[in-house]
């Protein structure tokens, strides 16, 4: 069966189980595809597998890689179990593991060269100066012994109001709330597109392709861990973009990169937005952040 990432219970439930409100779809999507409205749990988890989440087809298979890999994608037919010593070829290998050949022989080491204990070594024979032969059950002693790669299904970008936000939100008329909640999602909205618009790419090479969009699944909490009121909406990018036509996981360099500064620009829309519908005014902007003129530290500080 598939290898493939099966994002678990209480990974989908950490941000689809949340009391307030159903998740929402953000973002432009993937290869022409975009999600819109709420977030339904099995489509979530299809798109954190990387699949698509219409057809459901293997998008990012990362074949190499012991997380995603998947063997049932290999045309070689080879039997899962067989005797001790049988006889397999690099290509029959490479599908028993769900890998590429390129790996197999990368991790191959003849009996007699296993002085390198610094990673995983597969046990074999090798001939003609390139191709390999294995027993099945150094195979076997091989995949039992082999560390399972980390594989990323997603990025968790959260976007927070500034504690003083919050505390006005705590204490705000039922209309001012909605009024205040709608900034979050205007602020929301502006990190995801400037993410798109700047930091989703796919690698190529040494280097990166601009991607058009990505599948985000956004979901709001109105408190922090200490059950103090705190906005902040967690945006779910799914690993998978898209670039001319082919898909494969998202570059997290350039999402590392600018994360602080669609914060900042985020925040700027906030506070206009506040500033315009509420006529809040605000104290100095430090690091792209800033609290609500007349709250203080202390009044922060006392929110339970």
């Amino acid at each position: 069966g598939s290898r493939r990432p099966q994002p678990n219970a209480s990974l989908v439930g950490y941000y689809a189980d949340t009391p307030t409100t159903a998740g929402v779809w953000r973002g432009r999507g993937v290869d022409g595809y975009q999600l819109t409205g709420p977030v339904h749990t099995e489509t979530f988890r299809t798109v954190l597998e990387g699949n698509h989440p219409l057809t459901t087809e293997t998008l990012v298979s990362a074949v190499g890689s012991s997380g995603r890999a998947d063997p049932t994608r290999s045309k070689i037919a080879v039997s899962p179990t067989g005797e001790p010593g049988e006889i397999l070829s690099t290509e029959q290998v490479a599908a028993l593991l769900g890998v590429s050949e390129r790996y197999v022989r990368k991790v191959a080491a003849e009996v007699s060269d296993l002085t390198n204990t610094t990673r995983a070594r597969l046990v074999g024979l090798r001939y003609d100066g390139r191709n390999w032969v294995f027993r099945r059950d150094d195979v076997e002693a091989f995949a039992a012994g082999r560390s399972e790669k980390k594989v990323v299904v997603a990025y968790d970008v959260t976007v927070s109001f500034e504690k003083s936000i919050s505390l006005a939100w705590a204490r705000a008329s039922v209309d001012d709330r909605r009024t205040i909640e709608a900034a979050l999602d205007a602020e929301t909205n502006v990190a995801v597109a400037y993410l798109e618009d700047h930091a989703v790419a796919v690698r190529r090479g040494r280097g990166a392709e601009k991607a058009h969009g990505v599948w985000a699944a956004s979901y709001r909490h109105l408190t922090n861990r200490n059950l103090e009121p705190q906005l902040h909406d967690h945006v779910v990018i799914a690993n998978i973009g898209a670039a001319n036509g082919r898909t494969q996981a998202l570059d997290s360099r350039l999402l590392h990169h600018h994360a602080n500064t669609a914060g900042y620009v985020a925040g700027a829309v906030t506070r206009r937005h506040l500033s315009e519908t509420l006529g809040v005014a605000w104290q100095p902007v430090e690091r792209g952040l800033a609290d609500i003129d007349g709250v203080t530290r202390n009044q922060i500080a006392s929110v339970v």
